[in-house]
């Protein structure tokens, strides 16, 4: 019989395993040990071409491993015959597929496990999908067969190892999914900075990185978010902390549009802050929770849309393409129709005209089309056109 000990830590490193496949081999190192096996693996198995790979092994020669996958895993007679008892969850040995007077004459025997020194296998099949299978197999000497209680001890396992294969297919599914949205955030020229209320740093895309880098505006200050003047400072913390309390669910405030000037002549940051809404964040602790998203223009990196390319997907007119323009860049509407030498009335009304024509109902809808929708496409102002007919 099965000590518990070894048996609750065979357990615990099936879920090691499930979060770090390469610790896959120490649980089954730990598996041989335990039964004294010759061998273990975790292997997967095509039934319809009948076509093998092993995932994690220990025990084999690793000179035949290759061999398995590419040929003897087509000729593994268990496999061939034990499609019907070799069902999810079922536990089966060589002896109940085929008859140890058949399995001698066979290659598969002869040729691949003999050489080894393995006749017996048992185990049990961890996933399976139609004609795909996952299976855990453990392999001894003809001395050696195996017992009921070895049968009773992968029934035990078993329920642990499907969690796990879940498991890790869901860490697999999020990790791809991660990775996926980190390079298409790498793939934009503005800079994305996500933040907790407090301001520290939780993810940042290239552009983000190399703007902090230059500390010129926007800076990292031991991970926290700081802006380059104490004045943009105190005004920059108020507002994450206004969309923060709007993130948890305890306030309104919608985010809103900054102006970081800079040292020297440089143009200002153009800086939309917005609240984070995320569904299932109840696991990390207050202070770690995400609670706005930054998005910084530098108009000196990227340059704000043409005025060609507002009028050709907006259809603005070219007083309201050289306003959009401005608002970008950092100035408000006060200063934009002092800067374009018009009256306030005449900026108010070009203004709405321009929600109206791009979807937004204030001024931050407007800087978050803009930013996360144009850059990419004014590189080359005189090929949007094309891009949109060949769209």
């Amino acid at each position: 019989m099965y000590a518990q000990a070894n048996v609750l830590d065979l357990i615990s490193r099936i879920y090691d395993s499930a979060s770090n496949p390469q610790l896959w081999n120490m649980f089954l190192e730990e598996l041989n040990t335990s039964m004294r096996n010759v061998a273990a693996t975790l292997h997967v198995h095509d039934f319809s071409n009948q076509s093998g790979r092993l995932l994690a092994e220990v025990g084999l020669d690793t000179s035949f491993n290759q061999k398995y996958n590419e040929y003897y895993s087509q000729r593994n007679i268990l496999m061939a015959r034990g499609s019907q008892l070799l069902v999810e969850g079922n536990i089966v040995s060589s002896e109940q597929i085929c008859s140890d007077s058949e399995f001698t004459h066979t290659e598969y025997y002869n040729d691949y496990l003999l050489p080894q020194k393995i006749f017996y296998l048992a185990g049990g099949t961890i996933f399976r999908r139609s004609d795909f299978a996952a299976i855990i197999s453990a392999a001894r000497p003809r001395s050696r067969p195996f017992n009921a209680e070895d049968q009773r001890l992968f029934k035990v396992l078993m329920p642990h190892l499907q969690r796990a294969l879940q498991f890790h297919k869901q860490l697999e599914a999020v990790q791809f999914d991660r990775d996926t949205a980190v390079h298409a955030l790498n793939m934009l020229r503005f800079a994305f900075i996500v933040v907790t209320a407090q301001a520290k740093i939780m993810l940042t895309n290239r552009a983000a990185d190399k703007l902090l880098a230059k500390s010129n505006g926007l800076k990292s200050d031991h991970g926290v978010l700081r802006a380059e003047r104490s004045r943009d400072g105190g005004v920059l913390r108020q507002m994450i902390a206004q969309v923060a309390c709007t993130s948890s669910g305890e306030g309104m405030h919608p985010g809103g549009i900054l102006s970081l000037m800079r040292s020297g002549l440089r143009a200002p940051l153009s800086v939309l802050v917005c609240p984070v809404r995320l569904h299932d964040i109840t696991a990390l602790s207050l202070s770690d929770r995400p609670a706005a998203v930054l998005l910084i223009n530098d108009p000196e990196v990227q340059p704000a849309p043409g005025q060609q390319a507002l009028r050709q997907l907006f259809g603005l007119t070219n007083a309201e393409a050289r306003l959009t323009m401005l608002l970008l860049e950092g100035y408000s509407p006060k200063n934009a129709a002092e800067r374009l030498k018009v009256t306030h009335n005449t900026v108010h009304t070009q203004l709405n005209s321009v929600f109206a024509k791009t979807g937004a109902n204030r001024q931050s809808d407007l800087m978050r089309i803009l930013l996360t929708g144009l850059p990419q496409l004014d590189i080359y102002p005189n090929r949007i056109q094309s891009r949109l007919v060949a769209a």
